[in-house]
C-alpha cells in the first residue's frame, strides 16, 4: 500500500538492500547521496524459502550535505 520504502544503497563496490517500514518522509532521488541511520536485519520476505539475506533496516535518512 505504499507505506514501505525499498532501496538499494551503494557503499563503494557493495550494494545493500534496505527497507524503511512505514516511511512517510521524502523519497531520495535515484543516484543521490544520503546520510543513513540503520540496523542490520534478516529479510524475512525476500527471495528464497524464508528469506534470510541481510538487509539494512532504515531508521532515518536525509539528503547528504
Amino acid at each position: 500500500d505504499g507505506r514501505h520504502l525499498r532501496l538499494k544503497l551503494k557503499a563503494g563496490n557493495v550494494v545493500w538492500p534496505a527497507i524503511a517500514f512505514g516511511w512517510e518522509g521524502e523519497v531520495p532521488v535515484p543516484g543521490s547521496c544520503v546520510d543513513l541511520v540503520y540496523s542490520l536485519s534478516a529479510d524475512r520476505y525476500g527471495p528464497g524459502e524464508g528469506g534470510g539475506a541481510l538487509q539494512l533496516g532504515v531508521v532515518d535518512l536525509a539528503p547528504s550535505t
